[in-house]
């Protein structure tokens, strides 16, 4: 597509591709339009790539393979990731307000920005990923599973994930979390790698389950703190680490605690019936 060409679909539009192909900007632009009477529907295992604008508000459902969505856009209506199938925001920036998603599969940030905004509680048990680029959270967003391992997490809002999840820097590859929003992992986090686990401008990791923290040579796989960063742990934090590391304050400082449960409560000893 090129200029200001437009593609606007009102109708069903079946995408059974049996090679990887892509609706893209090579002659200079252009737009594709789901509508909201516009349906979406992804069915083999290949990879489809939308590198025009898009604008969804219809219904997009990703039964099988992968849809690349990497020339930003608008993204309201309604959103359905099989399990085994991929929604991939790979560049470009968007603008996620749609409050419907059946997350079966992997919804991946990859690279560009996402800005999130309203309340996003996707229905299902798959995961939020993210490798590249950022992700806002101006609203609200709870996940079963969220894996993070490269770009950047940012935002006011807050991130509420209640599954199994993982940090995961490879190499000497960093995650960044900043902004004055909460991560809370309220169910066992793998934190893993040797790269840079960073956290700055105010950023609270919240980890209210199993923490397990393993390591390896490189950047030892170290949190970095800066700008009143805060990581609060109410749980279980299991440090694995196999070798030397630390929790440090080497992006300006920052603030690591342990909330530990109060002591538990017993009756009062009854006196004996003597000194009654």
């Amino acid at each position: 597509m090129g200029a200001n060409a437009r593609i606007e679909n009102r109708g069903l539009w079946f995408d059974n591709t049996s090679v990887s192909t892509s609706i893209n900007s090579s002659l200079g632009g252009g737009t594709f339009v789901n509508t909201a009477s516009g349906a979406y529907q992804k069915t083999t295992a290949t990879t489809t790539n939308i590198s025009a604008v898009i604008t969804n508000d219809g219904s997009v459902d990703v039964g099988n393979g992968t849809l690349q969505l990497t020339g930003g856009g608008t993204l309201n209506g309604s959103y359905s990731i099989a399990a085994g199938s991929t929604l991939e925001l790979g560049g470009g920036t968007f603008a996620l307000n749609s409050t419907s998603v059946a997350l079966n599969g992997r919804l991946l940030v990859s690279n560009g920005a996402v800005n999130q905004s309203g309340a996003l509680t996707p229905s299902g048990t798959g995961a939020l990923e993210l490798s590249g680029g950022t992700l806002n959270v101006g609203g609200s967003v709870g996940v079963v599973s969220f894996n993070h391992s490269g770009g950047t997490l940012g935002g006011t809002g807050t991130l509420t994930v209640t599954g199994a999840s993982s940090l995961s820097t490879p190499g000497f590859s960093s995650a960044t979390m900043t902004g004055t929003g909460t991560t809370r992992f309220d169910g066992a986090l793998s934190v893993t790698g040797a790269g840079l686990h960073d956290f700055t401008a105010g950023r609270r990791l919240l980890t209210t389950g199993t923490t397990t923290w393993t390591n390896s040579s490189g950047n030892s796989g170290q949190f970095r703190l800066g700008g009143n960063a805060v990581i609060e742990n109410r749980g279980l934090w299991l440090d694995n680490t196999s070798v030397s590391t630390s929790i440090n304050g080497g992006l300006g400082g920052g603030t690591s605690s342990t909330l530990r449960a109060p002591p538990i409560a017993r009756p009062a000893r009854r006196p004996p019936a003597s000194d009654q």
